[in-house]
């Protein structure tokens, strides 16, 4: 006789442990044998994740400090990058690519290809960026370095719950069926406990602006390619990232 549907269903469901795993593999360059293709309800962990990632950081810019403010920068950007295994970067310069020199029909080739050239130059830009602005980045740099990967981490969430895949043959599917309400509730509360009642008022500014950015990201991206794709949520990511430390720059 066969199992129960449900039954069946928490037989196959995996462990916190793994989805803990599977969080940290499509994250960072660790635990990368539960690295799945998509999202999913790992996205829980996401905004812990990336306050984990913030604080080293926020400890890498401590050891950098003989290294004055564009050293620490640099060994900051880079560090992080190493851990990530370069996704947010290389996910924001492909985008950029494709948006820059591809048509809506071709965009989706440009953003699964492998790097050409001109993403290879972006992605060097963009970590230009990142430095160049961390290192302006003085009176509210532990608030930066601590919450921009957090926050980059939670527009992931927003970006795919719900969301469509964009696909080339026009398909209409969910992009991640895994990561249901639950999956973002939980992930919302989490990001803006911790920044709401560590930073206060600027914390609000910075959900608010991290909100804002992802939503419209959102929006344009399902007008655009009618849906969205991994490299997006990993240009996303360091969308929000780059702009929570530009934020607090223009707020010194």
């Amino acid at each position: 006789m066969s199992a129960d549907p449900a039954e069946q269903r928490e037989i196959e469901s995996p462990s916190p442990l793994d989805t803990f795993r599977s969080a940290v593999a499509e994250l960072t360059v660790f635990c990368s044998t539960h690295r799945k293709p998509v999202i999913d309800s790992s996205a829980l962990f996401y905004p812990p994740i990336g306050l984990a990632l913030g604080g080293v950081s926020l400890a890498i810019d401590q050891l950098g400090r003989p290294l004055g403010q564009v050293g620490a920068s640099t060994a900051v950007v880079l560090v992080a990058t190493a851990i990530t295994g370069g996704r947010p970067v290389f996910g924001l310069a492909r985008s950029l690519v494709a948006v820059w020199t591809a048509r809506a029909d071709r965009a989706l080739d440009r953003l699964s290809a492998a790097p050409t050239m001109a993403v290879w130059v972006v992605a060097a830009l963009v970590l230009g960026a990142e430095i160049t602005c961390l290192s302006e980045l003085v009176s509210w740099r532990p608030v930066g370095l601590l919450f921009a990967p957090l926050l980059g981490r939670w527009s992931m969430v927003v970006l795919a719950v719900g969301a469509r895949a964009a696909r080339a043959d026009g398909r209409r599917v969910k992009f991640a069926p895994g990561v249901t309400f639950r999956e973002f509730g939980w992930a919302s509360t989490v990001t803006f406990a911790i920044v709401f009642g560590v930073a206060e008022f600027v914390g609000v500014l910075l959900g608010a602006a991290a909100a804002a950015l992802s939503v419209g990201t959102r929006v344009a991206l399902h007008r655009w390619l009618d849906g969205v794709t991994e490299a997006m949520l990993d240009a996303l990511c360091a969308l929000v990232e780059l702009g929570t430390i530009v934020l607090l720059v223009v707020m010194r």
